[in-house]
């Protein structure tokens, strides 16, 4: 990483820390060039947003409950990329539910290239749904107290976790009879407390609907040899454990041909249990 990428991270987060204490989620990716010409708008947008809003927007919002993840892509001398931000940060700063995350699309090309962004200014709602070029507010508020809740990103289904609401999650997913696509990722997820939390859910699921469950079976067997970290490796395993079939057993079976860690194997082990000991009360 360049000292030029490394400064303008830096001021990303000390801008972002400012008002976390305030319950206001907006960061910033970019250059420390646009980041200049982006703070200082804002500035102004969080000090005037209460009347900026309109009772349209108000009373679409005035009820939410689920984690948002909006994402702004922008670029240094995009003419309309100002008007975009003065439509979204007002969200932001009225609704906590709201995380706003403005990324200066030609510095994080990556981030840009994974979502699939070919101008700006784009808006990315929850992965999902999106919009470029000129924004109507009211819409978007529309659109976020009116989604389709199975297309809730990993991100914000980690905030919705981190909040304690697990069984929440399950009832979601039980209710819409689907296994999110965001969510499988949470199982394999770098934080151990992140997995465990999506284990909560999966076993909720996995009593009330063992069907809707396996569901993720497959995926998650194809993440195992992707991944190195043994914790990970044992906790996909105690997952496959908890929703499997015979099928699944015999895919682990398969596995433990190349499992070389005495711990990875031991959790393996423990999952074929697991299923036998479901197929024996069955």
């Amino acid at each position: 990483m360049s000292s030029f990428e490394e400064n303008s991270k830096k001021s990303a987060i000390e801008w972002h820390e400012r008002y976390s204490e305030k319950n206001i989620n907006i960061t910033f990716l970019g250059s420390e060039e646009h980041f200049a010409h982006v703070i200082d708008p804002v500035h102004d947008l969080l000090a005037q947003h209460q009347s900026v809003l309109s009772e349209a927007i108000r009373g679409a919002l005035s009820t939410l409950e689920v984690p948002v993840e909006l994402k702004l892509y922008v670029a240094g001398q995009c003419p309309h990329c100002p008007g975009v931000i003065r439509a979204l940060v007002p969200l932001a700063a009225e609704f906590e539910k709201i995380h706003l995350t403005i990324i200066d699309g030609t510095m994080h090309a990556d981030l840009a290239s994974s979502d699939s962004i070919m101008s700006v200014p784009s808006v990315v709602l929850d992965n999902g749904f999106r919009w470029t070029g000129s924004v109507n507010p009211e819409e978007i508020a529309d659109i976020i107290a009116n989604r389709d809740l199975s297309n809730l990103s990993t991100s914000s289904l980690k905030t919705i976790l981190e909040e304690g609401k697990a069984r929440w999650i399950a009832r979601q997913m039980l209710d819409c009879k689907t296994m999110f696509p965001g969510f499988t990722a949470l199982i394999t997820h770098e934080t151990w407390s992140v997995r465990l939390g999506a284990m909560v859910v999966l076993e909720s699921i996995a009593e009330q609907s063992p069907e809707l469950a396996l569901t993720i079976a497959p995926e998650l067997l194809g993440r195992f040899s992707d991944i190195a970290d043994t914790p990970t490796q044992g906790d996909i395993l105690y997952a496959l454990g908890e929703i499997g079939d015979e099928s699944v057993k015999k895919q682990i079976t398969g596995l433990m041909n190349r499992i070389s860690h005495p711990e990875v194997m031991e959790a393996a082990k423990a999952a074929v249990e697991s299923i036998e000991s479901r197929s024996a009360i069955s």
